[in-house]
């Protein structure tokens, strides 16, 4: 009888992580983890050929026949067929129109229906709650932090998507404020992302006065979206969360003085979580 393997898949924004994944502890099994960096302005072509490399190098120690794929992946999307909506957010446009279930299954030698697909802050959430036993008896947002603003909710077992991203917001959109991208545009030097601009903080006011900016940009389109009294948990998430200390506390200050009482999480699993809420979608 066939073994049947399960893989959870992050698409992030500048890599991607697969992971065998037990179902039934809900852990990722040791020595599968796998994870390549990815160009999010690369060819279709180079972006799946990245994808199914990722995936084969977390089975290199499986013995299996039977394959199971969970995928992460950021939106718009049409997650039941696998088609790419994304377009003008600077990341995967290539992708845009194309059946990106179908394209990975051929390369995986497998077919699409044994690929199943999420929103990676979705997956994100579903991987924070679905061993914690006091967060699923409440109701949890979660957002993600990084080359984009991502969000999802959590309440009686089910998961939702959220569209925090392209809230209203000043002169655009949430994300325009809430993203890696920001903090470039607002940096007056060059720096390769939000990690080495955090390096700076102790050295440049500039970089003090953009970690005290986002975290007000953050708490008030989290007040937007919670208001004054909402009871909800929030867990955040994303490799700019581990700039948590730069940007939370006055976050926090603003959320406070505006009567919120949300209570606020940093995630625990780190990049497991949507590894983990995609594989999920095989339970």
């Amino acid at each position: 009888m066939a073994v049947k393997t399960v893989v959870g898949v992050d698409v992030g924004g500048s890599h991607v992580t697969a992971c065998r994944a037990d179902l039934h502890t809900m852990t990722i099994i040791p020595g599968s983890t796998c994870r390549y960096t990815i160009n999010p302005a690369a060819s279709p072509e180079e972006i799946l050929d990245v994808l199914s490399l990722t995936v084969r190098e977390s089975l290199a120690h499986a013995t299996t026949a039977e394959l199971y794929l969970g995928m992460a992946m950021p939106g718009p999307f049409d997650y039941e067929q696998g088609i790419s909506y994304i377009n003008g957010l600077g990341k995967y446009e290539s992708l845009y129109g194309l059946n990106v279930k179908t394209m990975l299954a051929e390369r995986l030698n497998i077919v699409p229906a044994q690929i199943r697909m999420m929103n990676d802050a979705t997956a994100f959430l579903l991987g924070e709650v679905c061993d914690n036993e006091v967060l699923r008896r409440q109701r949890v947002a979660g957002i993600t932090l990084g080359t984009g603003l991502g969000s999802a909710w959590y309440h009686n077992d089910q998961t939702y998507p959220g569209a925090l991203y392209k809230l209203p917001y000043l002169d655009g959109m949430a994300e325009d404020y809430i993203s890696t991208r920001w903090f470039l545009q607002q940096y007056s030097g060059t720096v390769s992302g939000v990690r080495e601009l955090a390096g700076k903080y102790s050295t440049e006011s500039e970089v003090r006065d953009l970690f005290t900016t986002f975290g007000e940009h953050l708490a008030n389109i989290l007040l937007l979206q919670f208001p004054p009294g909402s009871q909800d948990v929030l867990i955040i998430g994303g490799n700019i969360a581990r700039a948590w200390h730069l940007f939370i506390p006055p976050m926090q200050a603003l959320l406070e003085s505006n009567g919120s009482t949300m209570q606020v999480l940093p995630a625990q699993k780190g990049e497991q979580a949507p590894v983990l809420g995609a594989a999920a979608l095989w339970q």
